[in-house]
């Protein structure tokens, strides 16, 4: 999802760390996945199963024998919903630069 400077997958370390390196303290990555998922309960009323899948949860042996689909279309529905949530009214976000 996030590509390294090599272009491979960052590793979870560095996913983790990568905030406080840019001098942000936004918790960590379970805190994020966290407050994705009260919000999308919560505030964006979001099915369970829609966003345990978006969280990349494991649906349990039986469910996911019988679950063959992976919803992309509606999880990005969710993300965008999320996204604009979290850039609502009075937010505080902050963009990170590109690199070049």
């Amino acid at each position: 999802m996030f590509p390294g400077l090599s272009g491979s997958p960052l590793s979870y370390t560095a996913f983790s760390r990568a905030p406080a390196r840019a001098g942000l303290d936004c918790g960590s990555p379970h805190s994020r996945r966290s407050i994705f998922r009260d919000a999308s309960g919560d505030k964006l009323r979001v099915a369970r199963d829609l966003a345990e899948a978006a969280l990349a949860h494991s649906l349990g042996k039986v469910e996911a024998a019988y679950r063959r689909e992976t919803a992309v279309a509606a999880r990005r529905a969710v993300m965008e919903a999320y996204a604009n949530w979290l850039m609502g009214e009075g937010a505080n976000v902050i963009a990170f630069k590109g690199l070049a």
